[in-house]
Order: C-alpha cells, then structure tokens, then sequence
C-alpha cells in the first residue's frame, strides 16, 4: 500500500517496538506479527484493541498478548507525527490495491519470505541489501537465505546459478558433502557431517546442499561438474606421474631419495627431498599431517562467530552462556550474545534447562 512520509514514519516506529517486544520475550520478531500487519496498523491506526482485531493478520493470540502495547503506541506515536486515528480511508486504500499476482506463490508462503525471494530473483538485491530493505533493525543474510529456500521449496522459479555463487557452493563444495554424507550413512544431524568436512565448508553450506540435492537442481546446475562423490579432474590431476625409474632417469645422479610410484609433485615426495624423511607412496597422509602439526600451538584466543559457536554447542551436547563466553575468550561477552540470540531467532539453535542446543 502506499504510505505518506509521515505514515511509514510511522511503520518505522511501529517496527522498533515488535523489535523490542521480541527482545524482551526472546522471540522472532515475525513471530508476533507480520510486516504486512504493521503496515495496516501504519495506515488505519486503530484507537482500540477492537478495530486493531478487525485488521488483517490479527489472531487471538495477538490479541491477548499485544493490542495493548501496540494501541498505546499507534496513539502516542500518531499524535507525534500529527496523524489522525481510525483511518477509514486506509481501509478504502488498502482494499483498492490489488496484491501482487504470482502463480508460483503457494498461499502458505508468508510475506517476509515472499519479498525476500521476489527482491533476490526479480530486482537482484543482493543477501546483504534484502536483509537492510525497509528494516529499522536489519535481520541475518542466513535468515534471508533460508527464506528465499523456503520459497524455492514451494516452487517459486530460481536462478539457481547465481545463487549458488553467492552462496559459495561450487562443484567440488557440494561433491565434498556428498561424500561426507555417504560417511556419515544419514542426514539426520548436521554435526557428523561438519565434522567429516574441511573448516571452509560451513553448516550453511550443507543446509544449501541439502535443500539444493531435494529439489534435483544440482545435477541441472552443475552439469558435468561431479557432484556424486566422484573427484573433478583438473589439468593438475591429469598429469602423468613420474614413476620411480622415470624419476632417476631425469633427476640428478646424486639424488638420496627415490619414492617408486610417486608422482614428483606429491607433498611427500617434496618432504623427503627438503628433510631426509624416507616416505613409501602408500603411507597414510595422516603420517605427514602429524610430521606438520608437531610443535604447533594455538596462539591467539578463540574468537566466535556463529560457525564456531553452533560447532562449539553441537560438540558438546549443549553450552551454556557463560561456557560460551569463556570458550570465545576473544570476543566481548555482547558479541557471543548478540550471536547466540540470532541464532536462536533463525532456530539454528534452541534453549532447554539454560543451554543452547543445536536444532
């Protein structure tokens, strides 16, 4: 609907107060009412808790817990603005307005995930730009993205190319998953997984992978590209080894070290030519990870982030706010909480008996 300076000043100020009742209850701000809803109340600024129960997307629930607050306010911040009360013309506006048509659009594809999924696929807003649009406070990216899934989950249209890119997920990434599934032998939880994969690969990126491999697009997007397992050939890969009488041939005569059946640019020939470390071909890449890790030491303080502190909760069965802050001993104690309440309202992870819990 249209809205005047003075009446999305208005929605504006109505959404910091949703912002601060989520807060204060540790809830999702959508969880109490749509953006839509607020942009009735903008528009018709009811007087009662009456009028506000005939506007669209008022429940029962919304009712007893809310009209209160939220009648309150439309009155004290429409008297600042110079707004008048019980607009009927609002209605009259609202009514003319046709919403918008798309056959893609299941009806149980709420409004929030709705303009995520219409601003990234038809205006190409970027995750970051969608997460500020129209927001006093703005939500996560992963919030936007699990949204424009959601929709793609409902069959609206994607380019599954682009997002892909903008999420990271390429070829080898989601090969690499795979893979790790087959390991696990189930995709019940996320953590074995995680734990299968390299750092890189976050737990987004398997959320991706999964809703991605259950629609039946990543064969159609990746094309040739392997994504069942099967390791990507690159021009590296497709050079022929240098086997051990080839390696003599061309080496130097005084050469200590000959490694039969090695290719020249393996990390163990290139070892046992720098240190003197006699390594079979076949010796188990775990050898030369041990040899490398010898006498290193964590350094710096863990600094959290919300890959590490969902790996640091499904580690452990659950972790309390201040295990987590001592855990996270390089990041002020507002960041590890600013991060865990995100990811509670993205229902990444949940509380019982005072712990977070990875869903």
């Amino acid at each position: 609907c249209f809205f005047f300076q003075e009446e999305l000043k208005l929605y504006q100020m109505l959404l910091n107060v949703r912002m601060k009742l989520a807060q204060d209850i540790g809830t999702a701000p959508y969880a109490i009412c749509g953006d839509q809803t607020l942009r009735h109340f903008a528009k018709i600024r009811p007087s009662t808790g009456a009028r506000l129960a005939n506007i669209d997307g008022v429940n029962q629930h919304f009712i007893s817990r809310y009209s209160g607050t939220f009648v309150q306010n439309i009155a004290q911040f429409s008297k600042q603005l110079n707004l008048s009360l019980d607009d009927s013309s609002g209605v009259e506006d609202m009514m003319s307005v046709p919403k918008p048509v798309n056959n893609s659009l299941p009806r149980n594809l709420g409004d929030a995930k709705f303009t995520s999924w219409e601003l990234w696929q038809k205006q190409e807003y970027s995750f970051k730009k969608i997460a500020h649009f129209r927001r006093a406070v703005p939500i996560k990216e992963q919030t936007v993205i699990s949204y424009i899934l959601d929709a793609a989950r409902d069959g609206c249209e994607m380019n599954w190319n682009r997002f892909f890119e903008e999420t990271g997920l390429t070829p080898e990434i989601a090969s690499q998953i795979r893979l790790a599934i087959a390991k696990v032998g189930s995709r019940e939880r996320l953590k074995p997984i995680k734990e299968e994969l390299p750092e890189n690969i976050t737990y987004e990126m398997i959320k991706i992978f999964f809703a991605a491999d259950d629609l039946g697009v990543l064969e159609k997007t990746f094309g040739n590209a392997p994504t069942d397992g099967s390791p990507a050939q690159t021009a590296e890969s497709a050079k022929p080894c240098s086997h051990g009488s080839e390696a003599l041939e061309k080496g130097d005569p005084g050469d200590p070290v000959i490694i039969s059946g090695a290719c020249d640019s393996s990390a163990a020939t290139k070892r046992s030519q720098t240190d003197g470390t006699l390594l079979s071909a076949d010796e188990p890449v775990k050898k030369l990870q041990k040899i490398e890790e010898q006498g290193t030491e964590p350094t710096t303080a863990n600094v959290a982030t919300e890959d590490a502190i969902l790996e640091l909760a499904a580690s452990r069965n659950g972790v309390s706010l201040e295990d987590a802050v001592k855990h996270f001993s390089g990041s002020k104690r507002e960041s590890v909480v600013e991060m865990l309440e995100s990811l509670r309202c993205s229902f990444a992870v949940y509380m019982k008996n005072g712990c977070y819990l990875v869903l």
